[in-house]
């Protein structure tokens, strides 16, 4: 049976931290020698081993879960795919798609159909370049022959 502190070493190390970071957390110790050490000891212990190996299946069931979800909202249709992005994206920056915007005037609120601003339709475009990978940096091979000098 583990204790809660090493419980909380345990989750803290498998989120990312490192075992001497989890430890100070864990057993709130502020000597990095002593959580060096001590991490060391806990790590090398079968139930500590053991408990982590449970918490990592979790997760990775957790993981699958998720990306299933995804996956079937995608689908479904629930979550924009590529495309649908680049369309949407496309009507913004040719000013195909107007926007409700509620104003302000003397007589009270009025809503007003907007189409996007330059800046908006801008944002458009780098928008589209990045997910088409355009002005992305060009991967060249650099081919050297003989030794080059470092300095003249």
């Amino acid at each position: 049976m583990l204790t809660e502190k090493q419980k909380e070493f345990c989750k803290l190390f498998i989120s990312g931290k490192n075992a001497t970071d989890s430890y100070s957390i864990a057993f709130t110790t502020a000597k990095q020698g002593t959580s060096k050490a001590a991490s060391s000891r806990l790590l090398k212990s079968d139930k500590i081993k053991l408990y982590i190996s449970e918490l990592q299946s979790e997760n990775k069931k957790i993981v699958a879960m998720a990306n299933e979800k995804a996956a079937q909202d995608i689908a479904d249709g629930s979550i924009a795919d590529a495309a649908e992005r680049m369309q949407m994206l496309t009507k913004i920056l040719r000013g195909e798609l107007s926007i409700e915007e509620e104003v302000s005037t003397p007589s009270g609120i009025v809503t007003l159909l907007v189409k996007p601003s330059f800046g908006e339709r801008r944002a458009a475009i780098a928008e589209l370049n990045k997910m088409g990978g355009d002005y992305a940096p060009a991967k060249s091979e650099v081919k050297v022959v003989g030794e080059q000098p470092l300095f003249n």
